[in-house]
């Protein structure tokens, strides 16, 4: 899947990975992949991640703030401007004129940018859908629910849920949370360590 732009239910969740399978699987098609970190915080470097693996990827990284907190509020304890949202929209076109398909990465839907916007402004704004980004426990169902229903209620298309960290023996719990997560939208992906199978 190329086109889209990633949400994620929290930190750590498995984004970055999933935005290197996309790009690799259009690679693999013979396709040049964008990938777009609309804003960076903290020590990470999800762009050279994402350069490193999957090479040939055009990537770029919008904004780049030291603590790894919010957008909004990283951007006010480095004394900065906040993310603009049409600066982040400039920096999509920008890169949708020099590949064939884009991949954003964000946060959460509803994360502060900053002078009350948020990840749903520029989702709406760029026009892409989006992926919801979770691991597959208990409490991931109703922060998923919430972002669908969040998007659905601003007109966003929710292209699916993708399950990261997925178990190759999902016990109980796991099992029924990803059924669950089905009945809430799509499930487009699901990825159990290197392995991943579309659902």
């Amino acid at each position: 899947m190329i086109d889209v732009l990633l949400i994620g239910t929290g930190v750590g969740v498995g984004k970055t990975r999933l935005a290197i399978l996309y790009a690799s699987r259009a690679l693999a098609k013979g396709r040049t992949p964008g990938y777009l970190k609309a804003v960076q915080t903290g020590s990470t470097d999800d762009a050279r991640a994402v350069a490193a693996g999957a090479p040939g990827t055009v990537c770029a990284t919008a904004y780049r703030f030291v603590a790894p907190l919010a957008p909004a509020v990283a951007a006010r304890l480095q004394h900065a401007g906040p993310p603009d949202v049409q600066h982040l929209i400039d920096a999509t076109e920008e890169l949708r004129a020099a590949t064939d398909g884009i991949v954003i990465e964000a946060g959460s839907l509803l994360e502060p940018l900053g002078d009350g916007t948020t990840y749903a402004d520029l989702a709406h704004a760029v026009g892409l859908p989006i992926v919801i980004v979770t691991r597959p426990d208990t409490t991931s169902l109703g922060v998923v629910a919430l972002t669908v229903e969040v998007a659905r209620t601003r007109g966003l298309a929710v292209a699916g849920i993708a399950v990261t960290g997925c178990a190759h023996r999902p016990d109980l719990a796991e099992r029924t949370t990803r059924a669950e997560l089905a009945a809430l939208a799509i499930v487009v992906e699901s990825v159990a360590g290197e392995a991943v199978t579309v659902v």
